[in-house]
């Protein structure tokens, strides 16, 4: 490496490193105003009224907001939450006259869309008493003194029964019939925020689906309160990193198929929402993982599809083979979330970091720069160092090792 590529890497790292401390004073500073808003909400003012008074933007306030009551939430954990109320007929109608009004719609057709539009903590989503999946509605409605709530058997952006039930549940609750329409039957995707007056900005609108492109996430753990995406960095291939259900371009014109929002990998459109978290997620400065050298370890360790009671059950009856297929070694963690990847990489025992994760190391900030150098070094320093002959199970990312299952 070149003097001159040394100082530009140096640069960037300075850079990165002022960054982070920058997104860290702007998150507390978001906090403290979060906390002077729900104060005056415990007066009785209105979040509409504390909005206009100090020239914030509604959603943005009720960000601030939503940080300071999740400011105290331990790290890894995510913040506690009530399962979101998913209703109709009539007790959607009252929600909204007891809450209202509604200040803002997220739909798609694909639900996961609906929860990344509302920027609402996962756990809203998850329940042990509904099993292990995640329940998201297709349809939500934002209240402006209850949050969020979900509209139950309605979905959009076609001419069928879900969408006719979305229709009649918006035009039920006040909202305006061209909107209401152009909401469920003409946008595969739709976000809308009212103003003061009422007036709907579409923020989000069309035929594209799904619009984050991210999978949902799957929850785990004793209460579901933990969430993992499982990826397959597949290096060099076409559509890589894609979910195998995104069609061609040429095809999803009309929005009958899924198609990829952009030309990111899934897991760089990850990194990219966790570098630019909702107000209950802690942001990327919190961010670390850890690296297992060996499928082996990984699985040991709990990070694949087998648990380890099963893993357990089948050491009993046959040696276990460890594959990409099933097991995760390289964990990024950032509160609650864990992005659990794996590759096809080679067994070589000399190379701790294999070049597959090169770059998504790079892009999370967590690459490890010292051991990837020693990964280089020449033949005959591996044979004479303890970097070949003391290999160690998981290298451990940014400021520690990743929880375990």
């Amino acid at each position: 490496m070149t003097g001159t590529e040394d100082a530009y890497l140096s640069r960037i790292e300075s850079r990165q490193a002022a960054r982070a401390a920058y997104l860290a004073k702007a998150r507390h500073g978001a906090e403290a105003i979060g906390r002077d808003a729900l104060a005056l909400k415990d007066l009785g003012m209105s979040v509409s009224e504390i909005a206009r008074r100090v020239n914030i933007p509604r959603p943005t306030l009720n960000e601030f907001m939503a940080a300071a009551a999740n400011s105290d939430t331990p790290a890894g954990a995510a913040a506690p939450a009530p399962p979101l109320p998913v209703l109709s007929g009539s007790d959607l109608v009252e929600a909204v006259q007891a809450g209202g009004p509604v200040t803002e719609i997220a739909a798609s057709f694909a639900d996961s869309d609906t929860m990344f539009l509302s920027r609402e903590p996962f756990t809203r989503f998850a329940n042990p008493n509904w099993g292990s999946a995640m329940h998201i509605p297709h349809l939500m409605l934002r209240l402006e003194e209850a949050s969020w709530i979900g509209v139950a058997n309605a979905t959009v952006g076609y001419g069928g029964t879900g969408p006719g039930n979305a229709h009649r549940a918006l035009s039920s609750v006040g909202i305006d019939d061209e909107i209401a329409k152009e909401v469920a039957f003409y946008n595969r995707v739709s976000h809308v925020i009212f103003d003061d007056d009422g007036n709907p900005d579409f923020r989000q609108k069309g035929l594209q689906w799904p619009r984050f492109g991210l999978t949902t996430p799957e929850p785990f753990g004793d209460n579901l309160d933990r969430f993992r995406i499982k990826m397959l960095v597949t290096d060099g291939a076409s559509d890589d990193d894609e979910p195998a259900t995104f069609r061609a371009p040429d095809v999803v014109n009309n929005g009958f198929y899924p198609s990829p929002p952009d030309d990111l990998t899934l897991w760089q459109r990850w990194l990219k929402y966790l570098d630019d978290p909702p107000a209950w997620l802690p942001g990327p400065e919190t961010r670390h993982g850890t690296l297992f050298t060996s499928l082996q370890a990984a699985g040991d360790a709990g990070f694949s599809d087998e648990t380890l009671a099963e893993r357990a059950a089948m050491r009993a009856a046959v040696r276990i083979v460890d594959t990409p297929h099933s097991t995760y070694p390289l964990i990024i963690e950032q509160g609650p979330i864990q992005l659990w990847i794996t590759a096809y990489t080679s067994a070589d025992p000399t190379v701790w970091v294999p070049p597959e994760f090169h770059d998504i190391l790079r892009d999370a900030g967590l690459l490890p720069t010292d051991v990837i150098d020693a990964d280089r070094a020449s033949t005959l320093r591996k044979l004479v160092s303890r970097h070949r002959n003391r290999r160690p199970s998981s290298i451990p990312l940014g400021p520690g090792h990743a929880s375990l299952p």
